[in-house]
């Protein structure tokens, strides 16, 4: 019996991912408020996500999917799929990279 190559690499690495995070570094500070650094994301097993807006005082709620290590996210606001490649991820910290406006980003969140 063999597996495939999605099979092995979200071995476990989705229950790694659940949880809830806060940003600590990104790649381009300017970027950002310091009220983002105060917001969270909250990564659910049954594949719904909570995404609260420190600046705004506001929570968004989300879908997503792991294939691999690409997790992407789909907001009930704007529903456009949003992929970010997990780099590492383990129990108190998670770095991942995307594309911004033609940059790759790289942002680092804690486990809350």
């Amino acid at each position: 019996m063999s597996c495939s190559d999605d099979d092995k690499n979200n071995d476990g690495f989705e229950s790694k991912i659940v949880g809830k995070w806060q940003i600590t570094e990104v790649t381009n500070p300017s970027d950002y408020e310091p009220c983002d650094y105060r917001g969270w994301m909250q990564i659910k097993a049954d594949h719904t996500l909570d995404d609260y807006d420190a600046c705004d005082g506001e929570t968004s709620k989300s879908t997503w999917k792991l294939e691999g290590n690409e997790l992407t996210f789909v907001s009930e606001i704007l529903p456009i799929p949003f992929v970010v490649e997990i780099v590492s991820v383990n129990d108190d910290k998670m770095v991942v990279k995307f594309n911004s406006y033609g940059k790759t980003v790289t942002n680092t969140y804690k486990r809350l």
